[in-house]
C-alpha cells in the first residue's frame, strides 16, 4: 500500500461494464455494473467472486458499512440490501423511474441517495429504514 501513487491492473472476469467501485478494508472490497452484475474481493482485488443479485438491472452504486451490510443501487430506482455480505438480497426501495446515481449510508438506519428524476436532473433523498418502513426527506 503506497497511497496511490502506484497501481496495478486487475481483472474480473467478467465481459460486463463495471460502473461502482467500494472497498471496507484494503482488501475487501465490492464492484457493480451492468446486468446485476456485483464482484466481491477479500483479497484486494487480485480475485472476485461474483454474487447474485437476484436482478438484471445495472447497478451504478455500491457502499456497504461494514462486511456483512450493505446496499447497491439501480438505474432502474431500486435500491436493494443485504445483511450477510452479499450472498442474498433484498429490494428496500423502489424509486419508481428515477435512476439511483450514488448512495451512501452512515449508519444502518439513515442513507443519502443522488438520484435523476424525470422532473428535475439531479436530487438527494435522504433515506430513513426504520422496522422495514422507508421515509424520505428531500435535500435540495
Amino acid at each position: 500500500m503506497n497511497g496511490g501513487s502506484t497501481w496495478a491492473a486487475q481483472t474480473s472476469d467478467t465481459i460486463q461494464s463495471l460502473r461502482a467501485l467500494h472497498f471496507i478494508h484494503p482488501d475487501t472490497g465490492w464492484v457493480a455494473g451492468a446486468t446485476g452484475t456485483l464482484l466481491k474481493t477479500t483479497d484486494g482485488g487480485a480475485t472476485w467472486v461474483s454474487q447474485n443479485t437476484g436482478s438484471t438491472t445495472l447497478y451504478d452504486a455500491v457502499f456497504f458499512l461494514n462486511s456483512l451490510e450493505g446496499w447497491i443501487a439501480g438505474n432502474d430506482g431500486t435500491i436493494r440490501k443485504t445483511t450477510d455480505g452479499g450472498a442474498t438480497w433484498t429490494q428496500t426501495v423502489d424509486l419508481g423511474t428515477n435512476g439511483a446515481n450514488d448512495i451512501y449510508f452512515e449508519s444502518s438506519t439513515v442513507g443519502y441517495v443522488a438520484y435523476t428524476s424525470s422532473h428535475t436532473p439531479y436530487h438527494q433523498r435522504r433515506h430513513y429504514l426504520d422496522d422495514g418502513k422507508s421515509d424520505y426527506e428531500f435535500i435540495f
